[in-house]
């Protein structure tokens, strides 16, 4: 894939800096021809995160991108058919989680982009939509689900986000 590489590699140096001791993760000292470079400080630093999780559960960095990209799938699936669940019954709710699946620009995205990142920011989408809705129903501990995937959507993809979140205050 086009960006696969570029965040396989990106997940080895965010391993080899988090074991160096980097708490939070800033620099990726082997990047820029060895001269290091502050990718983590502004770039997305929350899927880094997740895959070294599943890097120190014993996956490779390339399992941990796989990983990643087929949770996205399932999340952002699994959130759109509960945010539509409400307003279309069981049946739309499928339909709309099957089109989320195979939205074409998702296929893009996971087998020629390969940018996990948006792959993981695109799934948040409906799982804040999800706790919007939750949020003015009046739900239980409402503002904290809100917060937190409002907050992971913008350590997912700041990009994505920023377009987004227009969107979501009207």
């Amino acid at each position: 894939s086009h960006d696969g590489e570029g965040h396989v590699i990106r997940m080895i140096e965010f391993d080899q800096a988090f074991k160096d001791g980097q708490v939070p993760v800033r620099l990726a000292k082997r990047i820029n021809y060895g001269l290091g470079y502050p990718f983590f400080n502004f770039n997305y630093p929350f899927i880094y995160y997740l895959g070294e999780g599943f890097h120190l559960l014993g996956l490779s960095e390339v399992a941990s991108f796989k990983t990643l990209m087929v949770i996205s799938v399932i999340v952002g699936s699994l959130s759109l058919y509960f945010l539509t669940l409400a307003f279309f019954g069981k049946i739309g709710a499928f339909i709309s989680a099957l089109f989320f699946i195979f939205a074409p620009y998702k296929f893009l995205n996971i087998y020629v982009r390969g940018n996990v990142a948006e792959s993981v920011g695109l799934s948040l989408i409906p799982l804040l939509l999800f706790s919007l809705d939750y949020f003015i129903k009046g739900g239980k501990l409402k503002n904290i689900f809100l917060v937190t995937v409002l907050s992971i959507l913008i350590l997912s993809h700041n990009i994505l986000s920023l377009i987004f979140l227009p969107f979501l205050s009207l």
